[in-house]
């Protein structure tokens, strides 16, 4: 009798601190990163299958974060595909897929240096989009080859305002991108790879800071957002962008590489650190 009494002690203390252990997991910063790359991590491979990359046989390599070693940039280059959407936006039949990866976790937080205001990698993206127009047509480019810069932006406009923003349910009425300095710069070698365009930009757009809300899907990989003393909700600063942009047509689409980030010094080390390391090759 005595021993079933100590047995059931035994297996309460131990249900307790299997549970007293959970609840502490549940909020420390590990718990935040380790949901986010698991998550991630699967939502990936399934995108990947589905992209534009797999459908047109292109393997687009960008380095992630793990490239370097840094521990500045999230560890994975995450992909979402698209076709709705973009092709509302934008009144053109397309395909989309979005590569990309933004600042990463410090093991000491909960939120990614993508919600940290002081963070040199605030509100910071850097990837790929690869776009297919399924009626044939030779997206960003006029059929004499010349740069259509409004396809161009309408891209990185859609996916900021209405995959980013709106997912940390900012409301459509208040979401700001807007460029006030353009750079072309035409014909240009990058990653071994001749005709490129290159555009820079500095743009205002809605910061990500705002109060918490629950139920936001996005904080799975971003972590919890950070809201310092007298920020707005989603106020204005200023961004530095670049793309380099170029149609292929052994793949029958075009192909952007980008970044984006507040600090000009930080685009000029994302692409030489990241990517400028991109590779394009068709796959066999």
């Amino acid at each position: 009798m005595n021993k079933k009494r100590d047995y059931k002690r035994i297996m309460i203390i131990i249900l307790l601190f299997i549970f007293t252990i959970t609840i502490l997991f549940i909020q420390a910063p590990a718990y935040a990163q380790a949901r986010s790359y698991m998550i991630m991590f699967l939502l990936d491979k399934y995108e990947g299958y589905t992209s534009v990359m797999a459908e047109n046989k292109i393997d687009l390599n960008i380095p992630d974060g793990r490239s370097t070693g840094q521990r500045d940039w999230y560890r994975l280059m995450n992909i979402h595909n698209d076709e709705k959407g973009i092709s509302n936006f934008t009144g053109r039949n397309l395909s989309l897929s979005v590569l990309y990866t933004f600042g990463g976790f410090k093991w000491y937080q909960s939120s990614s240096d993508f919600f940290i205001p002081e963070s040199p990698l605030y509100n910071s993206f850097y990837g790929g989009y690869v776009i297919k127009d399924k009626d044939g047509g030779r997206f960003g480019f006029d059929d004499a080859g010349e740069l259509v810069l409004k396809d161009i932006m309408a891209v990185p406009e859609y996916d900021y305002k209405y995959l980013v923003l709106k997912s940390l349910d900012c409301t459509e009425d208040k979401m700001v991108m807007k460029n006030d300095k353009i750079t072309v710069t035409k014909d240009i070698e990058y990653i071994g790879e001749e005709n490129w365009t290159k555009i820079d930009t500095i743009m205002v757009v809605n910061s990500p800071t705002h109060k918490y809300r629950a139920g936001k899907r996005a904080y799975i990989q971003y972590g919890v957002p950070v809201k310092r003393e007298g920020q707005k909700d989603f106020g204005l600063m200023t961004m530095h962008g670049r793309i380099y942009a170029k149609y292929f047509d052994e793949y029958q689409a075009t192909i952007f590489l980008y970044v984006m980030t507040p600090e000009q010094s930080t685009l000029e080390k994302t692409d030489r650190d990241y990517l400028s390391k991109t590779t394009i090759a068709k796959r066999t």
